[in-house]
């Protein structure tokens, strides 16, 4: 596996910065959908030309090919962006700011997600999904 330094992947990201958020995900989703469908489509090939037909139905096959695309994409779509809001922060520097809350900090320590998005949106009165992200990014700090 090559290694990058740290210039050549700012040098990366830059180029990634000026599609926007939007086509990056789109970009790392058909790229990442490409990769995995090629690489379980041609051992499907390979063994259906080995040893014979599979003993599938054509409207089987394409509803179990779907529920498996969809999957893909909706994991896909999700990593993209957590992947580009990690890279963004690591990249420009730009932190949250920590609220002091013992009790906050210590479900964050202890792992408690859920408990510690519960007691941010009580201390704040932030909407769910801002929370969300608050203790990922303390959880990516202190674990």
């Amino acid at each position: 596996m090559k290694k990058y330094d740290k210039d050549k992947q700012r040098e990366q990201w830059a180029k990634y910065e000026a599609m926007g958020k939007g086509k990056y995900v789109a970009f790392m989703t058909a790229i990442f959908g490409g990769s995995v469908l090629l690489a379980v489509a041609i051992p499907i090939i390979v063994i259906n030309h080995i040893f014979g037909g599979l003993a599938y139905n054509t409207s089987e096959l394409f509803l179990k090919l779907s529920i498996y695309i969809i999957a893909m994409v909706l994991f896909s779509i999700v990593m993209g962006s957590k992947t580009w809001d990690k890279k963004m922060r690591e990249f420009h520097g730009y932190e949250v700011a920590e609220v002091e809350d013992a009790e906050l900090k210590q479900y964050i320590l202890d792992g408690e997600k859920i408990k510690a998005v519960k007691r941010y949106r009580d201390i704040t009165g932030a909407k769910l999904k801002d929370a969300i992200e608050y203790v990922e990014i303390m959880c990516e700090k202190y674990l």
